[in-house]
């Protein structure tokens, strides 16, 4: 491959600029890729053969930068047991820095990389980057003490470099599926949550920080697919097991990436506040009819 051929393929997938969704995607730094595309590097077999598996695969489509018309528009809903959810309709890389609120956990499902599935959602051609640039817009005022990212088994786990090192890795806790599923040559058995942070306090029932829920606790459950209109849905009790075990009674759960609202129904279910952003307006709007519903 030569480095125009390249700087053509980079443009076709990502548009103008494409050398860091690129790199993210072959797993290379954006400086080596800038070096190849004016020549100053060689480009590898072994990076080049990436390039044509990226160039061929079904998921690498064109990009197209969308208008969501994301407006910042807010919603607050009063939960069970007291509690209450606020619904933003917007960009997270920008709403998330005009946050007043105490925040002291973030819990969500981001976009993940290399998920066929997701090409359809926003970010999906930039994953590792939107993750970056939203968990660097949270101010450093909210507070917040404890991160937990949750990803599907076969999610590439080079995401998380997109987390500061204000939070300091905690552990990964396995969430298993109550019926494993097949993808080609892979058996899909189970979630995995990577949790930063600091611990939450210890109280009664709560002392010890598992790796795995409990199956009395939390039988093995599955994905809610088909229960929500999103392509990538999380299992709610997986999700409510996350924030009883790492997450304080009381705390404000932030979701960036809310999509349905199974973390603001798991939050609230748990004595949590939330505050959940979506930029698309579809996805607020079930988020509201669940989390209204649970409510009645």
């Amino acid at each position: 491959m030569t480095p125009a051929e390249l700087i053509a393929l980079g443009e076709r997938l990502y548009g103008t600029r494409w050398k860091t969704p690129l790199a993210h995607a072959i797993g290379v730094r954006r400086e080596s890729v800038s070096r190849m595309a004016h020549g100053h590097a060689r480009i590898s077999r072994q990076v080049a053969a990436a390039l044509w598996l990226l160039d061929t695969a079904p998921s690498a489509t064109p990009y197209r930068e969308r208008r969501h018309a994301a407006t910042g528009d807010t919603l607050r809903l009063q939960g069970p047991h007291g509690g209450w959810a606020l619904l933003v309709h917007g960009d997270s890389r920008r709403e998330v820095s005009r946050l007043a609120a105490p925040v002291q956990a973030i819990v969500t499902d981001p976009v993940w990389p290399g998920n066929i599935k997701a090409v359809a959602l926003a970010g999906s051609h930039d994953p590792a980057g939107l993750l970056t640039d939203v968990l660097r817009a949270v101010p450093v005022s909210l507070g917040v003490h404890q991160v937990v990212m949750h990803l599907r088994c076969d999610s590439d786990p080079r995401i998380l470099r997109a987390v500061p090192m204000r939070w300091a890795f905690l552990r990964a806790a396995w969430l298993p599926y109550a019926v494993p599923s097949r993808q080609g040559r892979l058996l899909i058995s189970g979630d995995i949550a990577y949790v930063f942070g600091a611990p939450p306090v210890a109280r009664p029932h709560h002392h010890v920080l598992p790796g795995m829920p409990h199956p009395d606790y939390c039988p093995p459950a599955q994905p809610s697919t088909g229960t929500t209109g999103h392509p990538c849905p999380r299992s709610l009790e997986h999700v409510e097991w996350l924030i009883e075990k790492f997450t304080e009674p009381g705390a404000t759960v932030l979701d960036p990436f809310m999509g349905s609202g199974t973390t603001g129904l798991a939050a609230l279910r748990r004595g949590r506040n939330f505050i959940g952003i979506d930029i698309e307006r579809h996805h607020v709007q079930e988020a509201r009819e669940r989390i209204a519903s649970a409510a009645m």
